[in-house]
């Protein structure tokens, strides 16, 4: 009579240690390069918004923006403010689209991807929802996007004016003076025209 034994199937203990040390290793590098990629553009989007911000403080008109010496937390909170009244006119000319628009298609774009990627909460204090304050920070990416021009400071200055008429309104979009927003939109599109025409 011949007994078959069972035996495991034999594990090669050493190359499974391997191997999954090896997989920590690549998620560990890809999640250490997006956090690095991320840390940085969040580094260059702050520096831009306080040079942004001593650009007016040296200039003897625009230093006197609404805002301007608030914390930057504070500041980018005031943008994305003013960034959801853009959006408040967007939405309320789509009805009548044959109209020319007060913004152009690109703003537009990009204002629109902004506010829907960052809700924000209605029922919430605007100052403590972060969404505002988010919506702030990427809109002062749009700046890194081209070449600097004169016209920046001057589109950063109307953005804040309007971000604090906001403020002062319990962030509501249609306290915002109507020729304000078609001011900025002049500005926005000067500094989109002039910064086509420097070399990056």
């Amino acid at each position: 009579m011949i007994i078959k034994l069972y035996s495991p199937p034999t594990m090669h203990t050493e190359f499974t240690v391997k191997n999954t040390k090896n997989t920590a290793q690549k998620n560990n590098l890809s999640r250490c390069i997006s956090f690095t990629e991320n840390s940085s553009n969040d580094i260059k989007t702050k520096a831009k918004e306080i040079s942004l911000k001593y650009d007016l403080l040296v200039d003897d008109i625009l230093c006197s923006t609404p805002g301007v010496l608030k914390s930057q937390r504070e500041r980018l909170r005031t943008i994305g403010l003013a960034v959801t009244a853009l959006e408040h006119v967007t939405k309320k000319e789509l009805p009548h689209a044959e109209n020319k628009p007060t913004l152009n298609v690109a703003i537009t774009e990009r204002i629109k991807n902004i506010c829907e990627a960052l809700p924000v909460d209605k029922n919430r204090n605007f100052t403590h929802d972060d969404a505002y304050l988010q919506r702030g920070n990427n809109f002062i990416s749009t700046f890194l996007s081209s070449k600097g021009t004169a016209a920046d400071k001057i589109s950063y200055a109307q953005l804040l004016s309007i971000g604090e008429k906001m403020r002062k309104n319990s962030a509501n979009p249609a306290s915002v003076d109507q020729m304000a927003i078609k001011k900025f939109s002049t500005v926005w599109d000067l500094r989109a025209t002039l910064a086509q025409s420097y070399p990056r």
